[in-house]
């Protein structure tokens, strides 16, 4: 299990990714976000990817294979790291913020309520 997002103490980074505007703010919507659903996903490496960028877990490969075992990977939950509704792709997509990971949760909620309708 990966936080996209991670924990612990974020490097600039990441403040000025999820914060630019206040890179201070970084702590507090860190706090607030971290834990979500919508800022987890699988991968088989998660304490190589630890504090990397965005970009470097989207693009991480086993470094024995050279097989891609970051975001990239082609998993159903790693499709939803995008925002496809406003024409990002992964390859496009170069930045992880708030929004996202709230999107992100919220499309979690919506499969979890198709799977288990009580209808």
């Amino acid at each position: 299990m990966e936080h996209i997002l991670p924990e612990g103490n974020l490097p600039d980074t990441w403040n000025n990714a999820i914060s630019p505007d206040n890179p201070d703010q970084a702590k507090e919507i860190q706090a607030e976000c971290v834990h979500l659903i919508g800022n987890l996903t699988l991968t088989p490496y998660n304490s190589e990817l630890g504090q990397r960028t965005f970009d470097e877990k989207k693009r991480y490969k086993d470094p024995t294979s050279s097989d891609v075992t970051g975001l990239a990977m082609p998993l159903k939950i790693n499709a939803s790291i995008p925002d496809t509704e406003n024409g990002e792709t992964l390859e496009s997509k170069t930045t992880w913020t708030a929004d996202d990971i709230k999107r992100r949760s919220a499309w979690f909620a919506d499969q979890i309520t198709k799977l288990y309708s009580l209808n």
